[in-house]
C-alpha cells in the first residue's frame, strides 16, 4: 500500500509518521443507501470532489515500526490534508493514543527479550 505522509514528528523517543492512502472498498460496502446518498458520494469520490481514503499512524523506534493504527472508509467532501489537519472527527487522536500505546509495549516486550536472549553479550 502507498502510503502519503501527511506529517512527520517526534514524540519522546520516537519517530512518528501521519499518513493517508486511497481506500479500495467500494463506497457502498461501507454506507448504508437508506441513510446516505450513496450514488452521489461514489460520483463526487470518482470526480475528486470528495476524499475516500484510509488513514494511519506509525511509531517507529530508530527507523524500525514498533506501533500503529489505522482507519479506512474515510469519506470527506474535503482534501485528505484538510481532513487530517481537522483531527477525522477524534479519530486521529484515538489513533495516536492507540499506535503510541502499542509503541510502548512492543519496545517494553522487545527489551526484556533481548535482555535475556543477549546476556552474555
Amino acid at each position: 500500500m502507498h502510503k502519503t505522509n501527511h506529517k512527520e514528528y517526534t514524540d519522546g523517543p520516537f519517530e512518528v509518521k501521519v499518513w493517508y492512502s486511497p481506500e479500495f472498498v467500494p463506497i457502498a460496502d461501507l454506507f448504508d443507501d437508506t441513510v446516505n446518498n450513496v450514488k452521489e458520494m461514489e460520483i463526487k469520490a470518482d470526480k475528486g470532489d470528495a476524499s475516500w481514503f484510509i488513514a494511519g499512524v506509525d511509531y517507529f523506534y530508530k527507523g524500525h515500526e514498533v506501533g500503529s493504527d489505522s482507519l479506512g472508509g474515510n469519506y470527506y467532501e474535503e482534501w485528505e490534508d484538510e481532513a487530517l489537519d481537522s483531527g477525522l472527527g477524534g479519530y486521529l487522536e484515538d489513533m495516536k493514543a492507540n499506535a503510541k500505546d502499542q509503541a510502548l509495549k512492543n519496545v517494553k516486550e522487545l527489551k526484556n527479550s533481548m535482555s535475556k536472549d543477549f546476556a552474555l553479550l
